[in-house]
């Protein structure tokens, strides 16, 4: 009963063509009819100049005729060409044409060889006829073939002119670059250059300072010359440092050495840089008369030892309290050679107590920070060595510069500097406090808690 029933749904219910598809639709469907065409062109020619539909103007006919050709044109076409073009027109504007383009002899010429070359790439040899100065095209097809390989051509002309322009652009910023660099370079070589003329003219006459120039305060480098900066002082401190050497009489370098090796441990112990540094170190002071009036038995000890462990040479020696693990006081003499540390017993002509501690069971020193002679040898074994040196001069700072040389290469070597010292005896650590007054000696007393009490008479 109702045909449109048994259409589809999307059929029925389909919208109408918008203006917009319609024109667009017709647009195509023109397009698709002119391009299955061939073209026709229409020369229009002005009678006269005075727009007058009655009046012939011959001469400016003629002269519009000659102008654009249409006699040759028609001559042309009667012969049945479509196109003429001379060579060197023809062969500048087809040459670009991708299967020609690098085969053209000589390269480019406007040539008829040339021309008939590419006709001849392109199969036209049938539908192009050669004259003297022009070539003649029969067909529109065939230019349409020859203007579109061109326009294929052109795609890749245009790309080789991008990359060279991008080329050309790039070597340029990067030209630039370089010349900004050089420029750079240039600029710090001189900004260097003054900064070390600057220097010479601050450090021409150091030498001759009484302290060679410690006193020059350094001008600021810019950021980029830090590094060298911090170089050159590094080699002016040398420099000065090697000049103060050459100051101190060559058998006196070896002490100086001992002195500055102590000082980078003890400068928290200010006794030691107002005094102690200051003094005479002799070493082996037991070897002298007036310190040690048995002098002779101990030099004969000293030679059987030495004789036994094949040590070279005594370092340091002294006499000593020493504090044994039932906190009690014996008196001692500490050597010290290239090889052990020596507990010697001055009142049975220095015989050897028990065998020599080795250099290398020892791993620290603990000293106190005031005037106190106290020093902690710390061992491998856990049973730590107190001794209290109790002279008139401060000698913990040879000592220590003997250990610290003999202990230069082991990296596990401490020296700890505090007022209140511990050391591990008898399995135990104890806390070392230190008074003074109430007695007329050195005494160690037990405190509480496992402390031990170093009272020091008021002289010490």
């Amino acid at each position: 009963m109702w045909p449109e029933g048994e259409k589809s749904i999307t059929t029925v219910t389909r919208r109408p063509l918008t203006a917009g598809t319609i024109f667009r639709n017709s647009m195509i469907s023109l397009s698709n009819l002119l391009s299955s065409k061939q073209p026709f062109y229409v020369r229009c020619i002005k009678p006269n100049d005075e727009k007058s539909p009655n009046l012939f103007d011959q001469t400016r006919v003629e002269h519009q005729i000659a102008y654009l050709g249409l006699l040759e044109n028609v001559r042309v076409r009667r012969a049945g060409f479509c196109h003429r073009a001379s060579y060197d027109r023809f062969v500048q504007r087809y040459k670009i044409i991708d299967s020609v383009r690098s085969k053209l002899y000589p390269r480019g010429s406007a040539t008829k060889e040339n021309a008939a070359y590419i006709c001849h790439e392109l199969n036209l040899d049938n539908d192009v006829a050669y004259g003297n100065t022009k070539i003649f095209i029969k067909q529109p097809v065939s230019l349409f073939q020859l203007e579109k390989k061109r326009t294929e051509g052109l795609q890749f002309i245009v790309t080789i002119l991008q990359k060279y322009t991008r080329s050309w652009r790039q070597l340029r910023l990067f030209r630039r670059e370089i010349s900004a660099i050089k420029i750079q370079n240039m600029y710090r070589k001189y900004r260097a250059r003054s900064y070390i003329n600057k220097l010479n003219e601050l450090f021409r006459n150091v030498v001759n300072m009484n302290d060679l120039g410690k006193h020059i305060k350094w001008p600021a480098p810019k950021p980029g010359f830090i590094p060298t900066n911090t170089m050159l002082k590094q080699m002016y401190q040398r420099w000065r440092a090697f000049k103060i050497i050459q100051r101190i009489p060559a058998d006196q370098r070896a002490i100086f050495e001992l002195k500055l090796l102590a000082g980078d441990y003890l400068q928290q112990r200010p006794s030691f840089l107002e005094s102690s540094i200051r003094q005479e170190w002799k070493g082996d002071y037991l070897l002298l008369s007036e310190e040690n009036s048995h002098s002779l038995e101990y030099r004969k000890s000293i030679s059987e030892l030495r004789g036994k462990d094949n040590f070279n040479h005594v370092l340091f020696s002294t006499l000593a309290i020493k504090l044994n693990s039932h906190i009690k006081m014996d008196e001692r003499a500490i050597v010290l050679t290239d090889r052990y540390l020596y507990k010697l017993d001055p009142k049975k002509n220095f015989h050897i107590k028990k065998t020599g501690i080795p250099i290398d069971d020892i791993i620290g020193l603990s000293v106190t920070s005031g005037r106190e002679q106290l020093v902690v040898i710390h061992l491998i074994s856990n049973h730590d060595l107190v001794i209290y040196m109790h002279t008139k001069n401060d000698r913990v700072g040879e000592f220590v510069g003997h250990i610290a040389k003999l202990k230069r290469k082991s990296s596990n070597f401490t020296v700890d500097v505090q007022r209140y010292v511990s050391a591990q005896l008898d399995k135990h650590k104890h806390v070392i406090n230190i008074t003074s007054g109430g007695t007329e000696k050195i005494e160690f007393r037990k405190g509480s808690n496992k402390n031990i009490s170093l009272i020091l008479p008021n002289s010490e």
